[in-house]
């Protein structure tokens, strides 16, 4: 089973709403869904992007916060990506 997380609204039954910054948000998903494989892909990928802040937020304490609450659900993925 392949689930998906969005900040956006959730399309189906296997996609999730939560964002990358608010931990409680990526703990209740993780909980929920228990995941073998975590394959994080979300990223600011423009390296010119005009907001640092926002690019670091994403791409570094986005990263963080999911790696936290994989630890605060009491997860074992087989693989984090």
């Amino acid at each position: 089973r392949v689930v998906g997380l969005d900040r956006g609204p959730a399309s189906g039954a296997d996609d999730f709403n939560a964002d990358l910054a608010c931990p409680e948000q990526l703990r209740a998903v993780l909980a929920t869904v228990q995941p073998d494989y975590v394959i994080h892909l979300a990223a600011i990928t423009f390296v010119p992007h005009g907001d640092l802040l926002e690019m670091y937020q994403t791409n570094l304490f986005g990263t963080l916060n999911l790696l936290d609450a994989i630890l605060a659900v009491g997860l074992s993925p087989r693989k984090v990506l």
